[in-house]
């Protein structure tokens, strides 16, 4: 009866362990799908660029190339270092800061004492919180918009933010990532419960994400991953 009891069990976890695996594959599947409206805007900027400014138009085409070789690639890993994050969260606000240079201005508030490589996050954490700022919470904003990307450690964690000056989010959007209810439609939630399904599953239920409304005009997506390593 015993055995059975554990056999069962075994069963169960082993059941439940490759359901976790399937839903972890899927959602590194959609975010590994570049938006077709991104690619066509950066490829149309590198075209106009080549004549006036050669230079920046091949650092552009250089960081696409990354940005795109990268979500290849995320699907074959559930978990990669910081410093690969951090490298296409670069290629990708390069792009940005070349895309709305007169617009959008994207700051970075990094702890150097942290070593990146020892750290690990699900791929293509970072960049989909950032995006979702530009395409909705600053989608109005027609100049002085701002984002700040902050990464720091605090003792086990390290923490991440991203905050903007835009509109902020509605209730719905905020109440279906906190509780996980997968949206019915292509709203601007879709990207954060993609990020926040993976965080809290692969990493720890620590690792959620937390988001607020800022009062004074915009909003703040935060959350801590594991410190293995602060040097």
């Amino acid at each position: 009866g015993i055995g059975q009891l554990f056999s069962i069990h075994l069963k169960v976890h082993a059941a439940e362990k490759l359901k976790a695996h399937i839903l972890d594959a899927e959602l590194r599947n959609l975010q590994a799908q570049i938006n077709p409206h991104f690619l066509f805007n950066t490829l149309h900027l590198i075209s106009s660029l080549f004549r006036v400014n050669p230079l920046k138009a091949r650092m552009i085409t250089i960081q696409l190339a990354h940005f795109m070789r990268f979500n290849l690639e995320i699907t074959e890993r559930s978990l990669i270092s910081l410093k690969e994050e951090w490298a296409h969260l670069k290629a990708y606000t390069d792009i940005v800061d070349a895309r709305f240079s007169n617009r959008i201005k994207v700051n970075y508030h990094i702890d150097y004492h942290l070593n990146f490589a020892n750290i690990f996050i699900p791929p293509s954490t970072i960049q989909p919180i950032v995006e979702n700022s530009i395409q909705h919470g600053l989608k109005e904003i027609t100049s002085d918009g701002e984002i700040n990307i902050r990464i720091e450690g605090k003792g086990e964690r390290v923490m991440i933010s991203v905050t903007d000056n835009g509109i902020g989010f509605n209730d719905t959007a905020i109440k279906q990532v906190i509780y996980k209810e997968r949206p019915k439609n292509n709203y601007s939630g879709i990207g954060l419960y993609n990020v926040n399904h993976r965080l809290t599953n692969l990493l720890d239920p620590e690792a959620k994400l937390h988001i607020k409304n800022i009062p004074s005009g915009g909003s703040k997506v935060s959350f801590s991953i594991p410190n293995y390593k602060y040097e």
